[in-house]
């Protein structure tokens, strides 16, 4: 695993769709490459990522009954060959020390968003938010952010960071045995029916940060 920053930087102070297991609201079903998924799941496995189907259901979870064995240890190239062999709508990845201690920090609203890049710059910070969009950024069918990197330091659990008044969740991160689906999924893997697509970076250029980072 690397243990030096690739950043670099020091902080200074509708109508629903009828898919079963799911609430959906989407308009209606986007069109999934399936080379695609397939191709990006290779890459993402090439890249050191833990990568798993995701369910076609709308409830963003791997498409296995159960993945725990997959928290600790990757598929070997003959699983992931096999998993991979059919159709899929969608793809994720394992967070934590099983893909390079990766972690994913997650704003579920834009104005959550919005508001923390305003309070970054203003304490300096705006170098490293531009790494990590560089580095591996993405947006999710319902508008919010997915930022992917490593640390040099082992990975806590998935936390909350920020949340609304009425308890919903404006920011998390998703941590060591957590699951996160990933771009370029689509059709029937979110319950909007919309796809996850990619805004910058991609698996080979996600970024290390330090703990002070």
């Amino acid at each position: 695993m690397t243990t030096a920053s690739s950043c670099g930087v020091t902080p200074t102070h509708e109508d629903a769709i009828p898919l079963k297991g799911g609430e959906l609201t989407g308009t209606g079903l986007t069109h999934v490459d399936f080379a695609l998924i397939r191709q990006t799941a290779h890459d993402a496995y090439a890249a050191g990522l833990c990568v798993l189907p995701a369910s076609p259901d709308g409830r963003k979870s791997p498409a296995l009954r159960t993945w725990r064995e997959y928290q600790t240890v990757r598929p070997d190239e003959k699983t992931m060959a096999r998993l991979f062999a059919g159709d899929r709508h969608g793809l994720g990845v394992v967070c934590g020390p099983v893909s390079g201690n990766l972690e994913m920090f997650e704003f579920d609203s834009a104005p959550a968003e919005k508001l923390f890049r305003e309070l970054a710059a203003s304490r300096g910070l705006s170098p490293l938010l531009e790494c990590l969009d560089r580095g591996y950024s993405e947006r999710t069918p319902g508008g919010g952010l997915h930022w992917l990197y490593r640390l040099t330091e082992p990975v806590a659990g998935s936390t909350k960071l920020a949340s609304a008044p009425d308890g919903k969740t404006l920011i998390e991160t998703r941590g060591e045995g957590g699951w996160v689906v990933v771009a370029p999924s689509g059709g029937k893997t979110h319950p909007t029916g919309r796809p996850y697509k990619m805004l910058d970076g991609s698996v080979n250029t996600i970024p290390t940060l330090t703990s002070v980072e």
